[in-house]
């Protein structure tokens, strides 16, 4: 969920308002999701200093100490110092009457919680919820509908005009599609029992922790969550189409938990699952990194395999699926748009590397 007019309001930080209307949403995706930052393996000395051009761990604990305070750093914590990173710092400089170098200073470091222990003392503010006992419907507008419309969009549930605020007639009809999918009565108002059916996608994304985006750029990618497929399926993923042999990258720190071989229809494939339970589902690879097998564990922005075409396609591209809680799929459109790192063909800093 980035994702976000910055989802950071509403849930860990997964800024859907942004994505759907393209002001820049942030999801969890690119988020720290609802834990404090660790910076235990990094030296308090090795963050003052750091500037544009450097790529170390210690970038990548400062890119996720400014994902945890809702900055946006397109392409998440990928431990490299580029000119979006130096954006996004400046971003943090400027909202907190900070000298906007660019350049991580002492006092920036201190802001971010990077020198001394309040970092990990710190504890995430409770994220906002649909009110349940207020019914939304059209004519309103404020922070409850964009609540609406962004637990919507996080179902899968089209909104034309994005979360925007505004509860129109295009907003009125996705709550019927959502209500009906529910078995909920097909009012278009968002009643108690529709609000509540609503927070539970909250619930749910609050488990989707993105740091890295997936796939190295050149690439390219659109919603076509629930399209038609052959079978009378329909499509339970996102679809980034990129070059042969182009990098795949865990996600988050995780367990490699599923490999398939040769699928007739998902060809190779993997499954990552972090420690909470919630994967993320890689369809038609053309090959696995070395090392990785089934038990293994990886560490966000670790190669581990390349795009391919096996598999029922004929197109190269990754089919990446996000299961919350290890259940049903929800729409990883919002939360890749979120990380969106499409332009770049950077590899993140890999493990063991300094």
């Amino acid at each position: 969920m980035s994702t976000q007019s910055q989802l950071k309001k509403y849930i860990v930080k997964i800024t859907i308002a942004a994505v759907v209307s393209s002001a820049g949403l942030m999801v969890t995706t690119g988020t720290a999701s609802a834990a404090t930052v660790e910076t235990k393996s990094v030296q308090a000395s090795s963050f003052v200093g750091l500037r544009i051009g450097t790529r170390s761990s210690a970038v990548r604990e400062m890119q996720l100490a400014l994902i945890q305070k809702g900055i946006t750093v397109p392409g998440g914590a990928d431990g490299i110092f580029g000119p979006a990173t130096e954006t996004a710092l400046k971003t943090f400089q400027k909202k907190n009457g900070l000298r906007t170098s660019g350049t991580l200073t002492r006092r920036t470091a201190r802001k971010l919680g990077l020198l001394g222990p309040s970092q990990s003392q710190a504890t995430p503010a409770a994220p906002a919820r649909i009110n349940e006992s207020k019914v939304v419907a059209i004519g309103q507008t404020g922070e409850q509908v964009k609540l609406v419309q962004s637990a919507l969009i996080i179902a899968g549930i089209h909104v034309s005009g994005g979360a925007d605020g505004v509860f129109g007639p295009a907003t009125q009809s996705a709550v019927k599609t959502f209500q009906a999918k529910k078995g909920l009565a097909q009012t278009g108002k968002v009643d108690s029992a529709t609000a509540k059916a609503l927070n539970n996608y909250f619930d749910l994304a609050s488990t989707v922790d993105m740091k890295v985006f997936p796939v190295q750029g050149n690439c390219g990618f659109d919603d076509t969550w629930h399209a038609p497929r052959s079978g009378g399926r329909v499509h339970e993923g996102v679809d980034i189409i990129a070059n042969s042999g182009n990098y795949l990258y865990a996600v988050n720190d995780g367990t490699i938990s599923k490999i398939t071989v040769d699928h007739w229809l998902s060809g190779n494939a993997l499954r990552l699952t972090l420690d909470n339970g919630t994967y993320f589902y890689y369809g038609h690879l053309r090959e696995f990194a070395p090392g990785i097998a089934v038990g293994t564990r990886v560490s966000a922005g670790q190669i581990i395999g390349t795009v391919g075409d096996t598999g029922e396609t004929t197109v190269n591209h990754l089919h990446f699926e996000i299961h919350p809680g290890g259940g049903d799929p929800v729409n990883p459109y919002p939360f890749v748009k979120a990380i969106d790192n499409c332009k770049s063909s950077v590899v993140p800093l890999q493990p063991g590397l300094k």
